[in-house]
């Protein structure tokens, strides 16, 4: 966000400069719009939106898990903003990688369709620094808003995490 001082929007400038040397520009979406501090942005949870602080998702009004599931996926059934139907899902991650500034467990979040059978997609969630479960609990786990277009769009989300052995929980 432009009120962003950790990655500060001149960073921001040079990474959208450094992916168009080989990505399309359709590709690549570059909104400075939004005045958020440094954190995930969402429409309805968390700190202020100019605040950058723990947890790091900030309440701008603004459904950014959507809109990138829709950038990825395209167009999308509207969000579930009713109960999930889906389970959380806790797992052992040292069964597919140990050390390396992993977490022992990651989560995912299964919709009930993709539980009773039906084809899903799987998408990928890193969160950002001082984000993992270590840090904050399942505070991004649970609400950065993917849960709701995860459930009404058949989309099983993997939400990877980093230990306490990661500098700062970083990717």
């Amino acid at each position: 966000g432009s009120a962003d001082r950790t990655v500060v929007p001149a960073v921001m400038d040079d990474l959208r400069s450094w992916y168009r040397s080989f990505v399309p520009d359709a590709a690549v979406v570059y909104d400075k719009r939004v005045a958020a501090g440094h954190g995930m942005v969402t429409d309805d949870q968390g700190v202020a939106c100019g605040t950058t602080a723990s947890p790091f998702i900030n309440d701008c009004d603004v459904d950014l898990a959507g809109a990138m599931l829709e950038h990825f996926y395209g167009p999308l059934a509207p969000r579930n903003d009713g109960a999930l139907g889906g389970r959380f899902v806790e797992f052992d991650q040292t069964a597919f990688v140990s050390g390396h500034g992993m977490a022992s467990t990651g989560w995912a979040y299964v919709p009930q369709a993709c539980d009773a059978g039906q084809s899903c997609r799987l998408h990928v969630v890193l969160h950002g620094c001082r984000q993992n479960t270590a840090t904050v609990g399942d505070q991004y786990v649970r609400k950065t808003g993917y849960n709701r277009w995860a459930d009404s769009n058949r989309i099983v989300l993997l939400y990877p995490q980093t230990g306490t052995s990661a500098v700062n929980g970083c990717w």
